[in-house]
């Protein structure tokens, strides 16, 4: 592959560059070739790679003419002229010069120096052979011989005149290879340059579109066609008035005046636009304008709080998780998912622990936002003006200790998603008069800022207490409770639907037992009938934490009802646990008794526990595995994990 190629006009030029050729690194596609053959064959090197062209006199005028690439011209310098002149002067001092006017100069002066009389005759490129002939006829009779290029030398003949060939020299075919080299390497810097601005504007996400200071569109890149749903090859090289007249150009070209971020209604769409001038030398040349459909910031707004913001801010619990148990749990099921279908704010009712944030997220999960943020915040958990700055973010500056740059609220978080408002009956009042605005006007306003952003957030608020005593106390807004409790759903505490406890108890057993890598327990008939007789005020928070306690202390394969007994706090009857009923073991009397202090961490009871049994067999590891009905490894490792040492 050549990048450069000579054309010449004669065999002596084409000898000196292939001369040229053998002595440098740089390799020239050197092809013979006068200014009537010099248009195919340029054609071909083009074809083939070539960027640059080489040649001289009148074949690099025509191939300058028809050809796109950059031409070189070998120059003809005043050596090569004299050179020929010298020459011709043999003949006799009268020398007809023929040539084209970038040749024809300082001919006087040559001609004063070598003594002879020059006849110029200048040719120009529009001109026919006949022309030419005819300007050459007229030296008849005034010069003994002409000089000049080529095809000049070979009309003279025809016309019966003696020519002779002004050649170039070595020095001026380097000088001319050495040019093409510069604009070829110029040439390619900038086509990088220029493909790589290309690219960037192509695969802009933002649509860009340039006028002349005419008003004629000049560029229009792809994200400009998607936005106004226009190919480039029906606006480029139109008026911008035509084409598309919302656009403010005129007032950027004429004053020279950026215009920022504004509005445009096109269509259905609603476009944003920033216009700036283009600028030469102080001249305006032409002006730039740089937009976006709303919709598409909107998109890109949300993968941003998706993927940077939103982490953690998820549903993981579905209705499929539940744990029902009887037919009014699967109605009040059935209920919750058809509020899932609505964008409604939604109150839910119930005792500490019913699993109200399970309906919360489940709601979330089945809902057309299922894939948005889940943010929830227990509101009773922080204090007021904390509570505040959470729900609402705040400015730089807004307050003492004010994080630099600010801070998002979850408010804004949510974008598009659920907020869960936990406790929401123990906010303040001047927080329940800004929430209430929220809910009303769909917006929110940082703590010291002037300025309102939309926010697109479904509400989902539980409480424990009765809103409408708190209203009637004036420590609740009524207008703010008829605002959350659009839909509502009271979940009965696990006393009213003691037929799920068992479920629970299964569950929970399997979970804390694999999580703690325990061997899965069973509970028997007794234990699990005084499971459910009991009212549990905790609901099913209260539920399984004791199921947890049971899961990791209770040493055998079992859960008895004097396990049971021991580890519930308000239990009427208190009897001491035995460690383990094991037959298998005649030796271990069934009157051993151990009584714990259970006020203190599943840690110190369990270390408790072992250390009881160890002393009891006399540091037998063995026995005491069995007697904990546990493997010796598994006692091993809770002897480690817990620190306790027998002495």
């Amino acid at each position: 592959m050549y990048s450069i190629g000579l054309i010449s006009p004669y065999e002596k030029l084409v000898d000196i560059a292939k001369e040229i050729n053998d002595m440098t690194d740089e390799q020239i596609d050197i092809e013979l070739g006068d200014m009537n053959e010099a248009i195919p064959i340029a054609n071909k090197m083009i074809s083939e790679g070539v960027e640059v062209i080489i040649s001289r006199g009148g074949t690099a005028i025509v191939l300058r003419e028809f050809i796109d690439v950059p031409i070189v011209e070998i120059q003809i310098t005043s050596i090569d002229i004299m050179r020929s002149i010298k020459e011709a002067k043999k003949k006799g001092k009268n020398i007809g010069f023929l040539g084209y006017d970038n040749v024809v100069y300082n001919i006087e002066t040559i001609a004063e120096i070598l003594d002879v009389n020059l006849i110029p005759v200048i040719f120009n490129k529009a001109e026919t052979i006949e022309q030419k002939k005819a300007k050459i006829m007229q030296l008849i009779g005034k010069a003994e011989m002409v000089i000049g290029d080529h095809i000049s030398i070979q009309i003279a003949r025809q016309c019966g005149i003696e020519g002779l060939l002004i050649e170039s020299g070595k020095d001026s075919v380097l000088e001319s290879i050495s040019e093409a080299k510069k604009i070829r390497d110029a040439t390619n810097r900038e086509r990088e340059r220029f493909e790589e601005l290309k690219a960037i504007l192509d695969y802009s996400h933002d649509g860009i579109m340039s006028i002349s200071n005419k008003g004629q569109i000049k560029f229009f890149n792809p994200a400009a066609e998607k936005v106004f749903n226009i190919h480039k090859d029906r606006v480029i090289g139109h008026s911008i008035n035509d084409v598309l007249p919302h656009v403010n150009f005129k007032d950027v070209i004429k004053n020279g005046q950026s215009k920022v971020d504004e509005f445009y209604n096109i269509g259905e769409k609603i476009i944003i636009a920033s216009t700036l001038p283009i600028k030469i030398r102080d001249k305006i040349t032409g002006a730039l304008s740089v937009f976006q459909d709303i919709s598409n910031i909107q998109n890109t707004e949300e993968k941003i709080r998706k993927k940077v913001y939103l982490k953690g801010h998820v549903a993981r619990y579905h209705f499929e998780d539940m744990i029902t148990g009887n037919e009014k749990m699967n109605k009040l099921v059935d209920i919750a998912k058809l509020y899932a279908n609505t964008s409604s704010n939604i109150l839910l009712v119930g005792e500490t622990g019913t699993g109200k944030e399970f309906f919360a997220q489940g709601i979330h999960n089945a809902s057309s936002r299922k894939k948005r943020p889940f943010v929830a915040l227990n509101c009773a958990a922080l204090p007021d003006n904390l509570l505040e700055s959470e729900l609402f973010g705040y400015e730089e500056g807004a307050f003492t200790g004010a994080k630099k740059g600010g801070k998002q609220g979850l408010f804004e978080l949510a974008h598009s998603g659920t907020i869960f408002l936990d406790e929401i009956g123990e906010i303040a009042p001047h927080i329940q008069t800004r929430l209430l605005r929220v809910l009303q006007e769909k917006q929110v306003m940082r703590l010291g800022s002037d300025r309102v952003m939309p926010v697109d957030v479904r509400v989902i608020a539980a409480t424990n207490k009765d809103l409408k005593k708190a209203i009637d106390d004036n420590i609740f807004r009524e207008d703010l409770y008829y605002r959350l409790n659009v839909l509502t759903l009271k979940i009965p505490p696990l006393r009213e639907r003691k037929d799920a406890i068992p479920l629970f108890v299964h569950s929970f057993i399997e979970k804390y037992c694999r999580k703690n890598d325990i061997d899965v327990k069973t509970v028997s008939e007794e234990a699990m009938n005084a499971l459910q007789s009991y009212n549990w005020y905790g609901n099913v928070r209260e539920l399984e934490n004791v199921v947890e306690r049971l899961a990791i202390i209770v040493p055998a394969k079992r859960v008895e009802l004097y396990h049971i007994k021991n580890f519930i706090d308000d239990w009427d009857e208190e009897v001491p646990p035995v460690i383990q009923e094991n037959n298998e073991h005649p030796d271990i009397s069934e009157e051993y008794k151990i009584r714990l202090d259970i006020n203190r961490s599943l840690k110190e009871i369990e270390s408790e526990i072992i250390k009881k049994v160890l002393e009891f067999t006399g540091d037998d590891r063995t026995k005491a595995a069995k007697i904990l009905g546990i493997g010796r490894t598994t006692l091993w490792r809770w002897i480690n994990d817990s620190g306790c040492v027998s002495d």
